[in-house]
């Protein structure tokens, strides 16, 4: 069960994977970029872990839950994505799936409250999707629907509804890891395959599309420590949730980077807790800072709050320290093109449409018997530092690209999971699509991104 403030920033993070906090988020932004868009995905597994990972600035290699090595089948850029992740990895159970007809499918789709405006942009960008799909032959019906609330039972009516629809597909972002089993084990009974979006169901009924929030944390936090801090200074923790499984691989991933940092000191043995929301980041921050006069160096966000946490040093006339952005927050990729000559931050951008693309693509595979390997594929967010800055706040909508801006920021094209990453999660590599779902570029992204 999830908080709404939670799991819309959740959908950045485990995204993580995805969304932003509870002061908002909906995606917009420009296009284009193709050269950047292939750049970006070849640079990913570098950034997952690089060296002999013992000094400062190397990411250590995390824990894994698989006890079949399973990982290890995979192509080896597709390993270092899973390393540190919280969620057990087993095999899928549509490796050998074949669907109950051939295309036209209907493919049905469980979207967040509609309130809150993360869920907003993925139902612009599945629509669009989709009607690339409906254009092409591959899909004759898209039956979205929107849950009420972050409780599970609404949700689990509307999952009920879709099977009785007998629908080819199920997309769903779930409101819980474990109360959907039953009901995915009974879509999977009846012959429907169950796609998960940014978050983790604990069923092997299920193909789960998240990024690694244990990465997440990490990455950026060794960036920091080593190129903006020099491997030295105070560093302040700050927290989404002490409980929420996310969270605490987040903080894990942090941890684990500056344990490679001996001269960087933790100056607060308990995270500060924002409950992934930037008024509330800032509060704690105040609150923190009106007690602890000593230089802070380095701040980890613990996901989409980097500008409220900017905002509390700005307040107090304090030297803004560098700070993680973790989600790729608007307001902190402007306040960093603007401030880049004096000022530094490290990004993990998983982007609204790039997220939203990759269920779509995973949802034809499997509908064209292409066998995924896992029950979960993993990606990493795309890392923004000042050496990249303008071209990907160039990539953003120009309206409303400014510091106080609390919405994600897009990702470039194919820079979370290339046409052949994906082939390496599948048995059988390709997949029949229109332009814009597995390569290419969609005729109207442009317009739909706000460019």
């Amino acid at each position: 069960m999830k908080l709404p403030v939670v799991v819309a920033a959740l959908a950045v993070l485990a995204l993580v994977g995805a969304g932003c906090g509870s002061d908002g988020g909906a995606t917009t932004a420009g296009a284009g970029a193709d050269s950047s868009s292939a750049q970006a995905a070849d640079t990913q597994a570098a950034q997952a872990s690089a060296g002999p990972r013992g000094q400062c600035g190397d990411v250590p290699i995390g824990p894994l839950k698989d006890p079949g090595n399973l990982v290890a089948q995979l192509p080896e850029k597709l390993q270092k994505y899973y390393e540190g992740l919280p969620y057990q990895i087993d095999r899928s159970a549509y490796a050998d799936f074949r669907p109950r007809h051939g295309p036209p499918w209907t493919i049905g789709f469980l979207n967040g409250p509609l309130e809150q405006p993360y869920n907003q942009g993925v139902k612009r960008d599945v629509e669009f999707l989709v009607g690339k799909l409906k254009e092409d032959g591959l899909v004759k019906d898209l039956v979205l629907r929107a849950a009420p609330s972050y409780d599970v039972a609404p949700q689990i009516q509307q999952f009920n509804s879709l099977i009785q629809q007998k629908v080819d597909v199920i997309i769903v972002e779930p409101n819980s890891t474990t109360a959907l089993i039953p009901t995915i084990t009974a879509a999977y009974k009846a012959g429907i395959p169950t796609i998960t979006t940014s978050g983790v169901v604990t069923s092997p009924y299920a193909v789960n599309w998240t990024t690694n929030p244990w990465l997440n944390g990490a990455v950026p936090t060794a960036y920091v420590a080593k190129n903006y801090m020099r491997g030295t200074g105070n560093y302040l923790l700050v927290q989404g949730q002490a409980t929420q499984p996310t969270a605490i691989a987040g903080l894990a991933g942090m941890k684990a980077a500056l344990s490679n940092c001996p001269d960087i000191k933790v100056v607060n043995d308990t995270p500060l807790q924002s409950t992934y929301s930037n008024s509330v980041a800032k509060s704690v921050v105040l609150q923190f800072l009106a007690s602890h006069p000593e230089e802070i160096d380095g701040v980890g966000d613990g996901g989409v709050t980097c500008p409220g946490i900017v905002s509390a040093f700005e307040q107090l006339g304090r030297r803004v320290p560098y700070v993680t952005n973790m989600g790729a927050i608007v307001g902190c990729l402007a306040y960093q093109k603007e401030h880049k000559d004096e000022w530094g931050s490290a990004a993990t951008a998983s982007g609204g449409y790039e997220f939203d693309r990759i269920p779509i693509d995973i949802a034809l595979r499997v509908l064209q018997g292409k066998g995924p390997k896992l029950n979960s594929i993993i990606g990493q967010g795309y890392l923004v530092t000042n050496d990249n800055i303008d071209e990907i706040a160039d990539f953003q909508k120009q309206d409303g690209f400014n510091s106080a801006n609390v919405n994600v920021g897009e990702a470039f094209p194919y820079s979370l999971l290339s046409s052949e990453d994906l082939d390496g999660y599948f048995s059988r590599p390709g997949v029949r699509a229109p332009p814009g779902i597995d390569e290419g570029e969609a005729e109207g992204i442009e317009e739909l991104l706000g460019q």
